[in-house]
């Protein structure tokens, strides 16, 4: 039992790691078979976080700067 104690923070960090990397995936190739320019593109329909997101370049440097400046240190 002891062995699965050990590596859970690993084993739910790989896990993190695979969920990120397979939804960008799926996010993109979608977008590549619909046809679109970006996978950045936003409709009226969706949801209010993503429209923020991606519709104001301002708060997306506000979420984006604070994390890549702490990775540098």
């Amino acid at each position: 039992m002891w062995f699965f104690t050990k590596l859970r923070p690993g084993l739910i960090f790989l896990s993190l790691l695979a969920l990120d990397i397979g939804s960008h995936w799926q996010q993109m190739y979608s977008t590549f078979l619909l046809g679109k320019a970006s996978h950045k593109y936003v409709k009226d329909g969706t949801n209010w976080l993503f429209k923020s997101y991606y519709g104001n370049q301002m708060f997306v440097a506000y979420c984006c700067v604070p994390s890549e400046s702490k990775s540098g240190m």
